[in-house]
């Protein structure tokens, strides 16, 4: 009997062969995966030879009477939600898009700046972390064409979020302050500049402990990021099956002003988004968006510590001051890609990312001293300690986005989600303070080996005319 069913399901399994290579041996493969025009097309009904996978009958649109070839109407087949393009703009089965797309998005971003650093002693646990940027509003504009029919997309975006300048001031007896920042005791100053009391070690004109001066009564704290950039990309619409399209008799006549405001349900032109069509894909409810570009960012980070050592309230000219002013200049590629799952012929979740290797041009502009005289390497007071330096490393640029959009009418979508942007081989502020001042040119030294974490929630609006 065990012999019978093992020979039963090996000749079950012959069969299955033989039929699946039987039929392999008449498939034809397509010249090539083109989903904006398949090579198996009915033009007259402009409906794909093959099988599809149709929408729900309760999301469908209306069938197509008439459509719009350059400025004139004529006469069509009824198109159903499957119906393909024929290739020829203007000639679909659905109806033209209007060319150009944009939109706004205000972003509600923090900054992510790591461990916090101890500035001085004695004045309650003062550290980084007072400085750090407060979460704030910026922005981005997008502005884009699509391209052959709208296979293709290209698209303008300019990026800013500036959250200000971070200032805190501390206050202390004097002889009680200490500085947390141990290479000070590698550099001199004489904070009058004209010898009327002799030159000290920094650190111990701070704590006190250096002869003629009696210690630091305020430390003041300041640090002002931020962050802009432009980037252009080409996106390529019609991936898994998705494509170009829009829903048959969508807006009101074009005299109507509802029509011109992007609202409505009769008129004869489709609206679409910079992910692609603003309505469900012709054969699922996903659809991919892919994206190849050019970018530029540029990172500012400013940090000036100032010590009051000269008694009198406010900061003045004989006062200390450390200051380190930081730019990253970041030129490269990136691509990225979308993935828009249509929720309903409205709602839509989308999930995306961007990633992006780049040339950074990082400089470093550090000064310590008073504003009448500079600090000096200690022994070698023509080893003033003010110094430019420049160096161009790589860098990347990480980007992942998650959100939810809903058509609001033919030619408006609000969007809103979660974003968060890393950005590494750049040059910070904090870490750009020398370690050591063996020499100046060590201690001037930019080394853009740090890296940010920008992320929070946007919310914004698409148009398409």
């Amino acid at each position: 009997m065990r012999v019978k069913v093992l020979r039963s399901v090996a000749v079950a399994f012959g069969f299955t062969v033989c039929g699946v290579a039987q039929a392999q041996t008449s498939y034809v493969a397509p010249a090539q995966w083109n989903n904006f025009q398949p090579a198996s097309m009915n033009v007259a009904t402009a409906l794909p030879m093959q099988e599809s996978v149709p929408a729900p009958a309760a999301e469908m649109p209306e069938p197509i009477t008439e459509r719009q070839v350059g400025d004139a109407y004529t006469e069509a087949a009824s198109g159903t939600w499957e119906g393909y393009s024929d290739g020829a703009c203007g000639t679909s089965a659905r109806l033209p898009l209007k060319p150009c797309f944009g939109g706004l998005n205000l972003l509600y971003f923090g900054l992510e700046s790591g461990s916090a650093r101890t500035v001085a002693g004695g004045l309650n646990g003062f550290s980084s972390s007072a400085v750090d940027p407060e979460n704030s509003v910026g922005f981005e504009i997008t502005a884009g064409k699509y391209l052959k029919c709208g296979r293709f997309g290209l698209g303008l975006t300019y990026f800013n979020w500036n959250p200000g300048t971070e200032s805190e001031i501390r206050s202390g007896g004097a002889g009680t302050i200490v500085s947390w920042i141990p290479s000070y005791n590698g550099i001199d100053v004489d904070p009058d500049g004209v010898g009327a009391v002799a030159a000290g070690n920094m650190f111990g004109i701070i704590d006190g402990t250096d002869a003629g001066y009696a210690g630091a009564t305020d430390v003041r704290l300041t640090r002002d990021v931020s962050f802009q950039g432009i980037e252009a990309n080409l996106y390529c619409f019609g991936l898994m099956g998705a494509r170009r399209a829009s829903y048959a008799n969508c807006c009101p006549p074009r005299h109507c002003l509802a029509s011109k405001l992007g609202f409505g349900k009769h008129g004869c032109y489709g609206y679409g988004g910079a992910a692609g069509p603003l309505v469900r894909a012709c054969n699922g409810r996903i659809r991919v968006m892919a994206s190849h570009g050019l970018r530029w960012m540029q990172i500012s980070d400013d940090l000036e510590l100032a010590y009051n050592i000269d008694g009198t309230v406010g900061y003045q000219a004989t006062d200390i001051y450390d200051r380190v002013d930081i730019e990253n200049n970041l030129y490269g590629y990136q691509f990225g890609g979308q993935l828009n799952y249509c929720l309903s012929s409205r709602l839509s979740m989308n999930i995306g990312g961007k990633f992006g290797l780049y040339a950074n041009h990082a400089q470093k502009q550090h000064r310590i001293g008073s504003e009448t005289d500079l600090a000096y390497i200690s022994g070698s007071p023509t080893d003033v300690i003010s110094t430019t330096d420049s160096d161009t490393g790589l860098a990347s640029i990480g980007e992942f986005d998650m959100g939810l959009g809903y058509r609001l009418g033919c030619a408006w979508t609000v969007r809103g989600g979660y974003r968060l942007i890393g950005i590494t081989g750049v040059a910070t502020a904090w870490d750009s303070l020398p370690n050591s001042y063996a020499s100046v040119a060590e201690s001037g030294t930019v080394h853009a080996d740090d890296s940010y974490l920008l992320h929070g929630g946007y919310f914004g609006l698409e148009y398409n005319w």
